[in-house]
Order: C-alpha cells, then sequence, then structure tokens
C-alpha cells in the first residue's frame, strides 16, 4: 500500500458510521474492524504522515461506551491495547479509561499492565491505572500478573508518591539535583541512617527493554541512586553510616553505576571487595553501527553514525549526526527570528494563511518568509555562526493548522500572536518568556557555562508584595491559591470566593472578580481567595508589569541565554524522564499545540537534542525522514525513549531533547561551506527533504 493509498482510505473512514458497526457486530468481528483502523494509522504515524487531528481512533472510542470498548478489547492483545489507550497523540480521558478497565476482565488487565512494565515511561502510566483502581479490582488484578512486572511497577508507586512520607521524600529526591539529595539524605542519617538507606535503596529502580526479538527482556537500571552516592561526602560519618546500612549485594549494584573514583574509595573503605563499573544501556540504541568522523574548521568534529536497528517492525536504518566541540571555545546564544515588533496577531494571521490548506497546498516560501521565520542554514551563513541547532516550541504554522481542524477559535484565546514563544527563554541576560511549564532548558550563565536543568517559576511579586500559590492546576479547594495554566483546559471554573489574575508576558491581562476567566495559552492565570486579594491586590490593574521568580539556584551565577523545550533526556548519567513533572500535556483538543504525546515507547519522529558528556558540547540530530529525499533515503526516527538510550550509551551526562520533526536542523559552517548535517523530514509547510522553516534556534559563534 502506497501512502497516497493509505492517505486516502483514512480520509474516507466516517467516525459514526464505523461506530455505529462496532457496535451491532459481534465483539470479536468488532477488533477485527477496530485492529484495522490501528494498522492503517500506524502505517501512516511510522512514515510521518499521521497528524494529531488526522487520527479516527481516539475519536471512535470516545464515542463508544465504556462497556463496549471492554467486550471488544478482550479480543486485541495486550501490545495493541496499549497503543489503543496510551499510544496516540490525541487520548481518552483518564477517567473513561479507568472505566473502561473496571468493565475489563482482571485477567485481559493485567496482561496489559504486564506489556507496560517495559520500557522507559510506561511503567508510570501503569502505575497510576494501578492506583487509581478500586482496592477490589487490584486485587484481583494482581494476583494475576507476572511477579517481577507488578514489582516493577509497583516501583513507580513508591515514586509517585502512593506510599506516605517515604513515598513524597522519595519523589522529592527523584527531582533533586544529586548533591542536594545527597546532603538532604546524609542531613536524614544523622537521626536514622536504617531509614536513610531504605529510602536510598528505593531510588535504584530497573527498567525492562525489548530485546532484538520484541519478547525477550534485559534488565538494567535507572538509577537515581548512584549519581546521590556520586556526590556523598565520604569525610561526613552519616555519610558512611548510610552507605554500611544498605545490605552489601545492593550497594555493589549501585556503585557499578559510580564514578571509578568514588567507586573504589567506597569499595575501600566498607571493604566490599573489586566491583565492576556497569553503566546503563538500553538495546536497541546501543551505537554499534558504521561511524565516520570529519574534522570540521572552528575545533568542531562531526561524527555520522549509520546504524540498523532491530524494531517491532524489523530492522530499519538510522541516521544519527553528532556536532562536537568544546565548550570553553565557543559561545552559545538562544535567537528568535520573529522579535515583538515582528509578531502578528491570530487574526492577521488568519488572513495571510486563508484557504491555502483546504486547499490541500502549501503557502508559498515568501509568505513565511513575511511571518519573520528564518531557515537554519541561511542564518548560519547570516550571522558568521559556526554552527546551529534548532530551538524550542513555539506557536507556528503546524499548530495553526492542527488547531483549526480541532475547531478551535483562536482568535478569542488571549495575547496569542503567531511566532509567540512556548515556555522560558532569555537572550542577552533579558527574560522575554517566563517558565510557565515546568520544562527543562539549555542555560548558560554569565561565566560561559552551560547547564542542562529543569527550571519551574516558585513565586511572582505584585505591586511589591511576594505572591505563592499551593496547588497548580487542581480545583480550588480549602482555601487555597491556585495557578492554572493551559493544561487546565480554556478557562477556569467561576467560584463566588476566587479573584482570578490572568497574566501574559509578563503583564496582568485581566483581573476578574468571580473566576471564569480565559486562561492564555502562552501565560497563566492566578487564582487567588477573595479576602486575601483584597490586600495582595490593592491599587494594582490590568496592564501593571510582574516580576517571576524561579528555581534556578542563584550560586550557579546570573542567566545570560536560556531556552526551555525537553523534555530532559539524561541527568547526572542516569536516563530522566518525567513527563508528568515537565507540564507535557497529552495531546488533545485544549493543549494540542503546546504539548506532545507521552507515548514515548510509541511515537518516532525526527529528533534534535544536546548533550554533555565527556567535557564536550555535543548538538546532535536523529534523522526522521523514512521516505524522505536525501542521502541516506531512510532514517526511521526515534522515540523520546529511545533518544534518551541514545544519548546515555554516548556517555551523556546530561541531555535535553529539542524541538523534533520537521523542525529539527542541525547546522555546522565546513571547509564547503555552510552546511545542514542531518535529512531534513520536511512539514505542513515544505516538502520532505526541504528545511522547515523556524523561530527558536541556538547559535554557536566562536568564543
Amino acid at each position: 500500500m502506497s501512502i497516497e493509498e493509505a492517505t486516502g482510505i483514512l480520509a474516507a473512514v466516517d467516525v459514526a458510521s464505523l461506530v455505529g458497526r462496532l457496535r451491532r457486530e459481534e465483539p470479536a468481528q468488532a477488533a477485527v474492524l477496530l485492529q484495522g483502523l490501528m494498522r492503517l494509522e500506524r502505517f501512516l504515524s511510522e512514515r510521518n504522515r499521521l497528524k494529531a487531528y488526522e487520527e479516527k481512533l481516539p475519536l471512535v472510542l470516545r464515542e463508544l461506551e465504556p462497556s463496549r470498548i471492554a467486550a471488544i478489547f478482550e479480543h486485541l492483545n495486550a501490545a495493541t491495547l496499549h497503543r489503543a489507550l496510551f499510544g496516540n497523540f490525541r487520548v481518552i480521558e483518564h477517567p473513561t479509561k479507568m472505566r473502561i478497565f473496571e468493565a475489563m476482565s482482571p485477567h485481559k488487565v493485567a496482561e496489559l499492565l504486564e506489556e507496560m512494565a517495559f520500557g522507559v515511561d510506561a511503567p508510570k502510566a501503569a502505575a497510576k491505572v494501578l492506583s487509581d483502581m478500586s482496592r477490589e479490582q487490584a486485587a484481583r488484578v494482581t494476583e494475576m500478573m507476572d511477579e517481577e512486572a507488578l514489582k516493577r511497577i509497583e516501583e513507580e508507586r513508591e515514586l509517585r508518591g502512593a506510599y506516605g512520607e517515604m513515598g513524597e521524600l522519595i519523589g522529592a529526591l527523584e527531582r533533586a539535583d544529586a548533591p542536594l539529595a545527597a546532603a538532604q539524605l546524609t542531613s536524614l542519617a544523622r537521626r536514622n541512617p536504617e531509614f536513610a538507606a531504605e529510602t536510598l535503596r528505593r531510588l535504584r529502580k530497573k527498567v525492562w527493554v525489548r530485546e532484538a526479538d520484541g519478547k525477550k527482556r534485559e534488565e538494567v537500571y535507572s538509577c537515581r541512586a548512584a549519581a546521590i552516592i556520586e556526590a556523598l561526602d565520604l569525610r561526613d560519618k552519616a555519610a558512611v553510616a548510610l552507605l554500611k546500612a544498605i545490605p552489601p549485594g545492593e550497594l555493589k549494584e549501585m556503585l557499578k553505576r559510580v564514578g571509578e573514583e568514588k567507586r573504589q574509595a567506597i569499595a575501600s573503605l566498607l571493604g566490599l571487595g573489586e566491583v565492576g563499573f556497569a553503566p546503563p544501556c538500553y538495546p536497541p540504541c546501543k551505537v554499534r553501527g558504521r561511524r565516520r568522523s570529519k574534522v570540521l574548521p572552528y575545533g568542531m568534529r562531526w561524527i555520522r553514525i549509520e546504524e540498523v536497528f532491530e524494531t517491532e517492525l524489523g530492522p530499519r536504518p538510522m541516521l544519527i549526526d553528532l556536532l562536537e566541540m568544546d565548550p570553553a571555545d565557543v559561545r552559545l546564544k538562544a535567537c528568535r527570528a520573529i522579535t515583538d515588533e515582528k509578531l502578528i496577531p491570530i487574526a492577521e494571521a488568519e488572513e495571510l494563511f486563508g484557504d491555502v490548506r483546504r486547499r490541500d497546498k502549501r503557502p508559498r516560501q515568501e509568505l513565511f518568509r513575511r511571518l519573520g521565520l528564518i531557515r537554519l542554514r541561511e542564518e548560519v551563513e547570516r550571522t558568521g555562526a559556526i554552527a546551529g541547532i534548532n530551538g524550542n516550541f513555539y506557536f507556528d504554522y503546524g499548530n495553526y493548522i492542527d488547531a483549526r481542524k480541532l475547531g478551535l477559535d483562536l482568535k478569542s484565546v488571549p495575547g496569542l500572536y503567531f511566532g509567540d514563544l512556548v515556555g522560558w527563554f532569555v537572550t542577552d541576560g533579558v527574560e522575554l518568556s517566563p517558565p510557565i511549564f515546568n520544562r527543562a532548558a539549555l542555560i548558560v550563565t554569565e561565566d560561559g557555562r552551560i547547564h542542562i536543568r529543569k527550571v519551574v517559576i516558585t513565586h511572582m511579586v505584585i505591586g511589591g508584595k511576594r505572591v505563592t500559590w499551593e496547588a497548580v492546576n487542581q480545583p480550588r479547594d480549602g482555601g487555597k491559591t491556585v495557578l492554572y495554566n493551559s493544561l487546565w483546559g480554556f478557562e477556569t471554573e467561576p467560584d463566588a470566593d476566587y479573584v482570578d489574575v490572568s497574566i501574559i508576558k509578563g503583564r496582568i491581562h485581566e483581573i476578574r472578580e468571580g473566576g471564569g476567566v480565559r486562561i492564555p495559552l502562552l501565560g497563566f492565570v492566578l487564582s487567588i481567595p477573595r479576602e486575601e486579594a483584597k490586600n495582595l491586590l490593592a491599587g494594582v490593574q490590568a496592564g501593571d508589569k510582574i516580576k517571576l521568580g524561579n528555581n534556578f539556584p542563584a550560586h550557579l551565577g546570573e542567566v545570560k541565554e536560556a531556552m526551555a523545550c525537553g523534555p530532559q533526556l539524561v541527568r547526572d548519567g542516569q536516563v530522566d524522564l518525567d513527563f508528568e513533572f515537565e507540564d507535557f500535556g497529552e495531546k488533545d483538543s485544549t493543549v494540542v499545540p503546546f504539548s506532545l504525546t507521552r507515548a514515548v515507547d510509541t511515537f518516532r519522529t525526527a529528533r534534535s537534542f544536546v548533550m554533555l558528556a565527556n567535557g564536550k558540547l555535543i548538538l546532535g540530530a536523529v534523522s526522521g525522514t523514512y521516505f524522505g529525499s536525501g542521502e541516506p533515503r531512510v532514517s526511521l526516527g526515534m522515540t523520546f525513549g529511545e533518544l534518551a538510550q541514545l544519548a546515555l550509551d554516548l556517555g551523556a551526562e546530561q541531555a535535553i531533547a529539542l524541538d523534533g520533526g520537521g523542525s529539527s536542523s542541525l547546522v555546522a559552517r565546513t571547509e564547503e561551506g555552510v552546511k545542514v548535517l542531518n535529512v531534513p523530514t520536511g512539514g505542513a509547510d515544505v516538502p520532505e527533504g526541504e528545511e522547515r522553516f523556524i523561530n527558536t534556534h541556538w547559535l554557536v559563534f566562536e568564543g
């Protein structure tokens, strides 16, 4: 089947008619119909030909009754169920999923959860499902589960804080920097070394990954405990007491992920004998393919890796390009092409775009240049930079089209412009956009040091008064101040006991008593109890500036350049994917322009990333052209889980993902001139093999 044929077949699928057939047919036959739709969408998805607004499966599942879905699901295998419920851009809501699980047989739910025990991100979703089941159903399901699979999911439940005080402590240590986590555990060990040791043991987490045949499993470790042990001060008696309280066998397993100097010091101090080094590795992303290296001007090195990965689809080629440099010899600059004076209101953008997509034609390139977008190769050439890589998310043409297809009235969204930045953005020391989502960021301080950290807003100052909040995106309860961003929905609920303050780009947009205010897609709403608001908002009015604080440590220096994107892939030498913490909502009609699917184990596309490894700064791109043009012609692309595994295997101590798909672009100045190193995917605005027009990007200059 060709891509054109598959696209035509999917476009012809009428959701209402299919739902009617699924209700009438016997469950077994209905399962065949549903699986046929899934195969069609999978075919297009793997070829980067399926947009969020084109998916029919989520729409079908939303129309069917949970009991009917459950009856159909009894005839599908666990891998198919996993993809149906968790592997789409748009998803059915979690409460609906739970009603489906309630109607399914315990045996089938147990099969699904065992399937989800594999991978980097799926166990987290499985833990949420198990935690939200009724106690009776959970008991029936867990009785039928494989013991090791259940243990893996229970580990995630602990990290979700499901077990009281220790669970909350584990969650805090997971999010804290290794030195801070080590200090906290050492302090705890002064009072109770056994409790501190047990907490550290819980941070030694197993991850199951599939081998080439798709069935076998290999147990590896995403061992946060190792990073914390690396940061322990062995001169502190409490730290030594903490290590002594860990069973020697388990401690040796943790130490296998610790650096050589610290590992040998601990082994000698505690008499553990020889402890080898075993860095975690995650098939199929071991880098073993053909590798070519070329020295470029300005001390850069271009490394191209041609892999063939065994996947559930069979052997698939993969093209990986890396640009390596010494961070001391270069200067990074966060850039945006669409500056404030070029921002175009959505209403005006509507007029510029007209009915181009309705006629299934791409806009002419002159339109994108008029909007202020650039192609990275041309920008590197123009500015005299030595290299560049695409940046973070912004409101672009693809988002605009997705929103239109989903029926969103963008003109009613407050403060929205084409090209608006999504998340934290600092250039030349000036903050242009605050960290409204809890995303990881690539940061450069005034002294030139490069950091990769998750950055969140912690407080704001309104009218000279410091304001904090007790909850984020939760129902108002008990007089708490609550912060709402676009992941909550379009607007806040009316409530006579609250005053809502809408904030966009560091200014107050609207103050409304009684709630019920529109939530800006690129801002947030602070919902304050009425009595507190009388004092806090005295003399405050729309248009006033506010100041936002964040958690970037002051001792690391002043921030000169920063761009949030995410997710973070590797932290302290360990895989670190936390979509929930980083505010990556499941793609649906409320947040589709600003979110990514959490299905890290199912969705492959082109990826861009940045690593700090072995004292080097490495910019990377994984091409995702499948049937694209260029040489080589085929590259499958990666999931976020695979990308994290790849970065780890390449020796990353820290790594972050940037925007991917058609925006993925890696450019360098070579002896032959400025060159795009990866094979571009194309996108809604340009054909395959052509570099896409983008807004945000990082440029690299000589230091």
